[in-house]
């Protein structure tokens, strides 16, 4: 059953008005003194009871097609169980589409024409690189992924190692022409962009 005691006691007709408006589109005068069962729009939240616990349950509840609600059910002695929705539809759209922009990235990366090379500035090891860069260096994946770039760079001039310093303080970025070694020892010319 619906009690309207229970909710008495946590300033309650308001906050149950609120929430049966919210979630189920219904008057809470409606559903005070009913059972659940008997309530078709609080038939997904039959399953929570059915849950092999006797204390709590928590977790994502889809309640309709348009709003997923995380759901946790606790039970109280003498009273019965207490169910706390929470609509995290926005999250949940939020992180579709932050794996979504990722498998784009994902994909613009992997498929580009140009070697990409993501390095971490101070150690100068390789944190991820594209299959472009492992064709062209004739390195697998897993044998540039954490080396430093020394094993690809050949010597810098010291007034070119500055310029490039100079320009990546001064500019956030540079592009320069180098050389790299590929895994044969042979040295190719390359273009660098740097960021």
């Amino acid at each position: 059953f619906v009690q309207q005691e229970f909710w008495s006691n946590c300033n309650g007709p308001q906050r149950l008005r609120n929430a049966t408006e919210y979630f189920f589109d219904l008057k809470a005068t409606d559903v005070i003194g009913q059972e659940i069962t008997s309530i078709p729009e609080f038939w997904p939240l039959i399953p929570l009871f059915d849950q092999d616990t006797s204390d709590s349950y928590a977790g994502e509840l889809p309640l309709n097609k348009d709003k997923i609600f995380y759901a946790s059910l606790s039970s109280i002695q003498d009273v019965g169980f207490v169910v706390v929705l929470q609509d995290i539809t926005e999250m949940k759209r939020a992180q579709i589409l932050m794996r979504e922009n990722e498998l784009k990235f994902r994909s613009l990366f992997e498929e580009a024409n140009d070697a990409i090379y993501i390095m971490d500035q101070k150690s100068r090891k390789f944190l991820q690189v594209n299959r472009k860069a492992t064709e062209m260096l004739g390195y697998d994946r897993d044998e540039l992924i954490g080396a430093e770039a020394t094993l690809i760079d050949i010597p810098f001039d010291p007034v070119k190692r500055d310029w490039i310093s100079t320009q990546l303080e001064e500019h956030g970025k540079v592009v320069f022409e180098h050389g790299h070694k590929t895994k044969n020892g042979r040295i190719i010319p390359v273009e660098i962009s740097s960021k």
